[in-house]
């Protein structure tokens, strides 16, 4: 077998379709990193750190402090760091310990601090979009993709398998890369107003309606009264309240007052609201909160996927075939977000735009960055509860009446309390 034949090499477009923001590295870093100062630090070749372990004999230590984690579903709180303090292998103040890392490949890139508002950049300022973050997102289709067609009897099972296949991926994922992206252009970096939208349920009563000339029971500050025409308000007779079993929402056809109009003494009652079984309908509003600036790029950039063909446990025939899993997947996302949307059935005017935004023909073949529901992650951890949860909602019915697919809340690019788009739609297409 040739070396075209074992290893594909494409160079990919990659065109936003709305605002895209990757978080860049604040002053903790987070996982995956390693701090190289107070301003920057290393990031982690994965791969070349399990060779390293290897020749340290420290490899089997490695794993074990790993698979303790993830049996308690804890892997993101690994520290690198600590662990290659521990065991002698890494010390900030030490130069020695940072040019053997470097120089077995441990440390692949140097990534500055940012603050939070920020689009990711690297050691040069220069801002891209990181493999991992491509590469996290074609993880989690492939989980899709190799799930869609299976039958599970229940959640339950699902989930359990879920987990288990998520476990033995990053083998298997060690057989495909992603470059990071070109540097993109400065001028389509653009800061942006991002909202959190979420929504909340609640049952209200069907009343009813009174047509003209008739009047409505209601119940003002717990006290029985009658409303006419929508406006005016009287005082009922106890008498009255007591004789026909007055309750908010009777239908009353005619009724009389007292000589100073301000106290029913006579009425007939038309329909009564029924007690034992009222009829009520879902109602899912929306609700705005946590405005911030986020620096977004609009615009196109280039990276390139690398794909290892020369092993059977390899899930992907192509890159194209890549492609078309991301594109499956995204279309079971943009179908969720859909319903995210179209299932409000209050403060429908803010939601406008985004709703007409996906009315439209689905243009894009991915989601990227921050603000997409947790739909992308790392391609070293295991999969966060919400993601799982998603991923089961895209093959059963939700166990909860909407809104059901978590997060609840959705991050929006916003103006004036109105949500105008979605985040990290983006568009991908091979070149070469």
């Amino acid at each position: 077998m040739s070396y075209e034949e074992k290893i594909e090499r494409r160079t990919v477009k990659l065109t936003t379709v709305t605002p895209l923001h990757i978080k860049g590295k604040d002053i903790d870093f987070g996982q995956g990193f390693v701090r190289r100062n107070n301003y920057s630090a290393y990031a982690i070749d994965h791969m070349k750190l399990g060779n390293y372990l290897l020749s340290k004999n420290k490899f089997e230590v490695y794993l074990e402090e790993v698979d303790r984690l993830i049996s308690r579903r804890k892997f993101k709180d690994f520290n690198f760091q600590k662990f290659l303090k521990h065991h002698h292998l890494y010390d900030i103040d030490k130069p020695e310990t940072h040019d053997e890392l470097i120089k077995a490949g441990v440390f692949k890139g140097i990534v500055e601090s940012t603050n939070d508002k920020q689009f990711v950049r690297d050691g040069m300022q220069r801002p891209f979009i990181p493999g991992s973050s491509i590469k996290g997102f074609i993880r989690v289709a492939y989980i899709y993709e190799h799930f869609k067609s299976k039958l599970f009897a229940n959640r339950e099972t699902f989930e359990t398998e879920i987990r288990d296949f998520d476990r033995h991926l990053t083998d298997i994922f060690r057989f495909i890369s992603v470059t990071d992206s070109c540097e993109l252009n400065i001028q389509q970096l653009k800061d942006e107003t991002v909202s959190i939208i979420s929504r909340n349920t609640r049952n209200e009563k069907i009343l009813a309606q009174a047509e003209e000339g008739e009047a409505r029971v209601i119940d003002m500050f717990g006290k029985i009264k009658l409303q006419a025409n929508g406006i005016k308000m009287y005082d009922i007779d106890e008498k009255l309240v007591k004789q026909f079993f007055l309750k908010t929402g009777d239908i009353i056809s005619s009724y009389k007052a007292d000589k100073k109009g301000k106290v029913i003494k006579e009425l007939t009652v038309k329909e009564k609201t029924s007690v034992s079984k009222p009829v009520t309908q879902k109602v899912i509003s929306l609700k705005f909160k946590d405005k911030e600036e986020l620096e977004c790029f609009n615009g196109e950039t280039t990276f390139d996927i690398i794909l290892n063909k020369n092993n059977s446990n390899v899930p992907f025939k192509s890159i194209e075939h890549v492609l078309a899993a991301l594109d499956s997947f995204s279309q079971k996302i943009w179908e969720l977000e859909t319903d995210f949307i179209s299932e409000i059935t209050e403060n429908i005017a803010s939601i406008t735009d985004i709703g007409a935004f996906y009315s439209q023909p689905r243009t894009a073949n991915a989601r990227l960055g921050f603000g997409t529901g947790l739909i992308s992650k790392t391609p070293d951890s295991i999969l966060e509860e919400t993601m799982l949860t998603e991923l089961v909602n895209a093959h059963f019915d939700p166990k909860k009446d909407p809104p059901h697919t978590r997060p609840k809340s959705r991050r929006v690019i916003s103006f004036d309390n109105n949500a105008m788009l979605p985040l990290g739609w983006v568009r991908l297409e091979l070149i070469t």
